[in-house]
């Protein structure tokens, strides 16, 4: 989809997210579980909402990659002026 020029962005740009997800998840994961232990000493409920986002994240990315590309046409770069 994209010319060989533009690989390493595209991917840089993907790792970039994917690391900003990885930081993220994590943090929020104990702010949603130490929410539900201090409300009500049970962190069930906060582990069921965990394994519930975990189940829809590829059907969610699936439907984001669809929306965002709908035909995968080969993108057309301008040349660079010098």
């Amino acid at each position: 989809m994209f010319p060989k020029r533009a690989g390493a962005s595209v991917i840089g740009l993907g790792g970039m997210a994917g690391s900003m997800g990885g930081m993220l998840f994590p943090i929020l994961t104990g702010k949603l579980l130490d929410y539900f232990e201090k409300v009500n000493g049970d962190i069930t409920a906060g582990y069921s909402i965990l394994f519930g986002i975990c189940a829809c994240a590829y059907l969610v990315a699936f439907a984001v990659n669809h929306l965002l590309t709908p035909r995968y046409d080969p993108v057309k770069m301008k040349e660079a002026k010098a």
